[in-house]
């Protein structure tokens, strides 16, 4: 589509009014809280550098071939997957780190942020596509519909918790389940899609194609992070409750690990997308009742989350901890499975050097455990 059609004017439209709004807010903040007119105005300049560099990537686009994915577009798609993430990461840790970020965040009224959301009423352009036969019939509706009721009900919504009216609690916490579910079917249909575990014709590669890709790398993650602290306000628990729990100190040597761990998973999660990826099929217990290629897949994105929380979600590390562990522990049957069947993969070809394999499991829980100081958390809280 023509960066001038009238459609991706329209996208284009509403990314910019998002960011004076955001602008206008951030400003106000700055006004009212002391000493948080410097922060404010770096706020309102990281907002128009994110609108510009997503809208420039948007107008270069991802992938050459509109209607299916092709063997040369994984560099293409590893780098969408990381413009979208960036900002969310970024804002973890603005809340993670710094006092002040989270005082003028917090400052933003509960209401205007739900309001905030009427921009999802954009969404529309995914069914209006489908109309025309450009988007995958299953992708199309349900995205397009969401987007739409998420978008319908963002002002009254708004308007019920300025007025502090009995049903909108329950109401607007159910909003925003629908919008992050939205968001993961949206995101993993199009992952599943790219990596060939659905059939998809046409393929969503418009996701990376002007205007749906500044859709996705300013408006969806900046609806993911309105959504998550929305929900964080709604539940009862401050921000900094939840992305930064008490933990016991660390000492360098384990933070040392634990970042180096964070590296490993990120390179397991690269392999298992990418030059490892038959070899990892080996490890897939024959009993799974799901495609081998797609579990193989899964564990590969979930590796990069875990990788890149250890490394930059510090303060998220007891949690992370407990995670990462029981994800090896649920994985440890596919190095079972593969000693058992005498699968040849990765240079275990022998029933010797899979067993040896087998004793690392433990080992890699207890890593995970003793890194992120999980294990000594557990101890201090059973000591009372």
């Amino acid at each position: 589509m023509s960066p001038f059609a009238p459609w991706s004017l329209l996208i284009t439209a509403v990314a910019i009014a998002i960011a004076w709004a955001l602008t206008w807010q951030f400003q106000r903040m700055g006004r009212q809280q002391v000493g948080l007119g410097r922060l404010a105005t770096s706020l309102c300049v990281g907002v128009w550098l994110w609108l510009i560099t997503a809208l420039m990537a948007s107008l270069i686009g991802f992938f050459p071939n509109p209607t299916r994915f092709g063997p040369d577009d994984l560099p293409g798609f590893l780098l969408f997957g990381t413009l979208m993430t960036l900002p969310v990461i970024g804002f973890l840790l603005g809340m993670a780190r710094s006092d002040q970020f989270r005082r003028l965040i917090g400052a933003i009224p509960t209401h205007w942020l739900v309001g905030l959301q009427v921009y999802r009423l954009a969404g529309v352009i995914f069914l209006v596509f489908l109309a025309d036969g450009q988007v995958p019939t299953w992708w199309g509706v349900s995205t397009g519909s969401a987007d739409l009721l998420v978008g319908v009900m963002a002002l009254p919504l708004a308007w019920g918790l300025a007025h502090n009216t009995g049903w909108v609690h329950p109401a607007a916490i159910g909003w925003n389940l629908l919008g992050l579910a939205d968001f993961a079917h949206a995101i993993g249909y199009v992952f599943l899609a790219f990596f060939g575990a659905i059939s998809a014709d046409p393929a969503p590669v418009l996701i990376g194609l002007h205007p749906l890709a500044l859709l996705a790398l300013f408006q969806v993650p900046l609806a993911i992070i309105i959504h998550g602290l929305l929900l964080s306000r709604l539940v009862g628990l401050p921000p900094r409750r939840i992305i930064s729990p008490t933990a016991p100190t660390v000492s360098k040597l384990q933070t040392l690990f634990r970042l180096l761990l964070g590296v490993i998973l990120i390179i397991a999660g690269l392999a298992h997308l990418t030059w490892a990826r038959e070899e990892f099929l080996a490890q897939v217990p024959a009993w799974l009742p799901l495609d081998g290629d797609l579990v193989v897949l899964l564990s590969g994105l979930v590796e990069l989350l875990l990788g890149t929380a250890l490394i930059g979600l510090p303060r998220y590390r007891i949690v992370l901890g407990w995670t990462v562990a029981a994800f090896f522990v649920a994985i440890f049957p596919g190095n079972i499975a593969q000693y058992q069947t005498g699968s040849d993969a990765f240079g275990l070809n022998s029933d010797a050097a899979r067993a040896i394999r087998l004793l690392f499991q433990p080992l890699l829980v207890a890593w995970a455990l003793w890194a992120t100081g999980a294990w000594q958390a557990w101890r201090d809280r059973q000591r009372g």
